[in-house]
């Protein structure tokens, strides 16, 4: 299974961004289950920067998906 997040946060640049996402999801209740060490990867697709005041509400969640299998 694979999943689609979007979180919020503040951050000087894109990688500082995407660190503070990853944490985010590493907290995340919903990926507990995940097993350390398991090979999962987290990568970004998008990360937009937005004005200050233009944040929407905060809204969490995780959209999953079924992935491709591998025939390797």
């Amino acid at each position: 299974m694979g999943f689609y997040a979007t979180r919020w946060v503040e951050a000087a640049d894109e990688e500082e961004a995407f660190h503070k996402a990853v944490m985010l999801l590493r907290e995340a209740p919903e990926l507990a289950g995940v097993p350390k060490g398991c090979g999962a990867d987290i990568v970004s697709e998008e990360i937009t920067r937005l004005p200050a005041g233009q944040v929407p509400p905060q809204r969490e969640g995780l959209t999953f998906f079924r992935m491709a299998t591998s025939s390797a």
